[in-house]
């Protein structure tokens, strides 16, 4: 798991195309969970500034407070303090900004780790190509230098007096080979893009050789300062997923979202996100927000995110009692689900499963209609539902009170004409039977309004040996009622009234013939 991981990883620091933006809806302050008055303090109160404070980039370790970040700060411009000695104010652009480099190498840069936040660089000298930029940037910032901050994936270039006279720094792993360019071969490169109208006229005088060659030859894009807070940020998330420490990487992933909108930020924070989703119990009904968190951001991969709750589902729907439970996760991720192809999708799928756990039991019905009202053109589960109604009033029909509001609520809840054909055959006997049981009674106006459904839902295919011998003793009671009550001519009406049904019985004809 973790080698795959890597790997994912590790394609995604090869990709060169970044998306640099401002803070991303899918994560808000409400959203992160600080883990100290230092990190609160300076997320709650960053503001729009390009410029980002000192006690930003201190944030991310969770052991610095706002006591030591003042403590760091007056290290740092007490070993400015050799600057100022070497009467830096006074030096040319190029000089002053050559001064610095040496300075923060021999300074702070002692070893390359790829690993590390400034607090480490600054405490121990370990560094990479973020924590020397930010440091840079710090350090021209109490010199009140211009400057500007460009990235090609992760490595960082500081652009110091923006203009026709600027100077580019950049901090590269030593272990790394790189090729050296003369300042002929820079001074070419970039008078052959002017050539080539690669770049303007304007571009081309407005800015020094350094700066567009570093820009162009490293397809580097300006960022916003914040961005590099949210990269430190990032590197931790990346690094507690690789060691499977899914909470801790999900929330440093928020926060550098937050900051950092790209490709690489989404990917930790998804991929986080799903370990937890996996692993988490789902005994609370409010853990479900997490796949909903999950699903808004990925809109595009439906069958993912019916996948990751269907896998949900099968660790409760073996045990009876957690059916409502499974009921309960399901409307809250159904309630708050805003695509609607997706909500589409999970909706069908799980009523399509629940249907089958629960096949053959009183819970069937109402999962085979939930799944059937999202995607109605599904013949098997068509066959199903017929097939289930028809068994269950089989279980019931010799109670015809019963079977009749039994189908009323089936029509209301299910209201498909393909159910028709059982229906309406249960409700035909359920009201002969009911007639049949008035005429005994001797309430023949009840008796005649059920014998009139029967005849209106009467078709010749319900005709069986059961059904007519219920049909003759039906006819058969309402005729001899007529016939002891002396109106003969009725009980002969009735009588031939139902041998239309059942021709030629003689069980019925007996009551006058």
């Amino acid at each position: 798991m973790r080698l795959q991981i890597f790997f994912i990883l590790f394609f995604l620091h090869l990709t060169t195309a970044q998306i640099f933006a401002q803070p991303g809806s899918l994560v808000s302050l409400s959203d992160i969970t600080y883990h100290s008055d230092l990190e609160k303090s300076t997320f709650c109160n960053k503001s729009d500034s390009v410029s980002v404070p000192f006690e930003f980039y201190l944030a991310i370790d969770p052991g610095i407070s706002g006591k030591d970040a003042t403590h760091y700060r007056d290290s740092m411009n007490l070993a400015l303090n050799f600057l100022e000695q070497e009467n830096i104010g006074k030096k040319k652009p190029s000089q002053k900004i050559s001064l610095i480099c040496d300075f923060v190498y021999d300074r702070y840069l002692k070893e390359y780790d790829p690993d590390v936040t400034l607090p480490v660089t600054m405490q121990e000298g370990r560094y990479n190509s973020l924590t020397a930029g930010i440091l840079s940037t710090l350090i021209l910032k109490e010199l009140d230098i211009p400057y500007y901050v460009m990235a090609s994936g992760f490595n960082i270039f500081i652009v110091s007096y923006p203009g026709s006279g600027s100077v580019a720094m950049e901090f590269p792993d030593p272990g790394k080979e790189r090729e050296a360019y003369s300042n002929r071969y820079k001074r070419n490169y970039v008078y052959d893009l002017r050539q080539s109208y690669k770049i303007s006229e304007t571009e081309y005088t407005s800015k020094s050789v350094d700066e567009i060659f570093v820009a162009w030859t490293n397809k580097a894009e300006i960022i916003n300062e914040s961005v590099l807070a949210g990269m430190q940020y990032y590197f931790e998330a990346e690094s507690n997923l690789q060691q499977q420490q899914y909470k801790e990487a999900y929330e440093l992933a928020k926060k550098a979202y937050y900051f950092y909108q790209s490709e690489h930020t989404s990917y930790v924070l998804s991929a986080s996100l799903q370990f937890l989703i996996e692993l988490s119990d789902f005994e609370n009904i409010g853990d479900v927000d997490m796949l909903l968190k999950f699903a808004e951001m990925n809109t595009a991969d439906a069958e993912l995110v019916t996948e990751m709750f269907l896998r949900v589902i099968s660790k409760f729907q073996d045990m009876e009692e957690k059916r409502l439970h499974c009921d309960a996760l399901y409307g809250r991720l159904k309630s708050g689900l805003q695509d609607s192809t997706m909500k589409e999708q999970i909706s069908f799928r799980y009523n399509l499963t629940m249907s089958l756990q629960y096949r053959g039991s009183e819970y069937e019905d109402r999962y085979l209609i939930a799944a059937l009202k999202v995607r109605g053109d599904q013949p098997e589960l068509q066959r199903r539902l017929d097939n289930y109604y028809y068994n269950f009033f089989r279980e019931i029909y010799e109670d015809p009170a019963r079977t009749i509001d039994e189908i009323e609520r089936v029509r209301g809840n299910a209201p498909f004409q393909y159910l028709d054909g059982t229906l309406n055959f249960f409700e035909m006997l359920a009201s002969l039977k009911l007639a049949g049981t008035s005429y005994k009674a001797e309430k023949i106006r009840e008796g005649d309004q059920f014998l009139t459904r029967f005849e209106e839902l009467w078709s010749p295919e319900y005709s069986d040996d059961y059904v007519a011998n219920e049909i003759a003793k039906t006819y058969r009671t309402l005729a001899v009622y007529y016939f002891y009550n002396g109106n003969n001519e009725k009980a002969k009406s009735v009588v031939d009234r139902g041998l239309e049904y059942v021709p030629g019985n003689s069980y019925l004809k007996s009551a006058v013939y």
